[in-house]
């Protein structure tokens, strides 16, 4: 391989700064064979979902975190179902005679029929 300055189409856009020390525009390459540096040399796949926009389908594994549920859900049935809703609760839920022990806090979903 010869110097740039030789090579077909470079010598009109390369400008000469010091002998033997050339500047040039960007290049496009199809392939790049030989070893990376700077920040580039450290390159991986990505790892995490980072910037999504829009409505992407992503799918997880394991969700590890706090959660809430705010509000509720009441229907009234007049076909036997008085009330069905969400019960958040800090310790037993009771329903009638039944109960559900809880060492913590509980989330239920509760059906009393009429």
């Amino acid at each position: 391989m010869g110097r740039a300055s030789n090579l077909a189409g470079f010598s009109t856009s390369i400008q000469s700064v010091a002998p033997n020390n050339l500047v040039v525009g960007v290049i496009t390459a199809t392939s790049f064979v030989g070893n990376l540096t700077g920040t580039a040399s450290t390159a991986t796949a990505a790892a995490t979902a980072y910037g999504l926009t829009g409505s992407p389908n992503v799918t997880v594994g394991i969700i590890t975190a706090s959660s809430a549920v705010v509000g509720s859900a009441v229907t009234i049935n007049s076909s036997g179902i008085n009330v069905v809703g969400v019960i958040t609760a800090s310790s037993d839920v009771k329903i009638g005679t039944k109960s559900v022990a809880t060492t913590g806090k509980a989330i239920a979903m509760a059906m009393v029929f009429g």
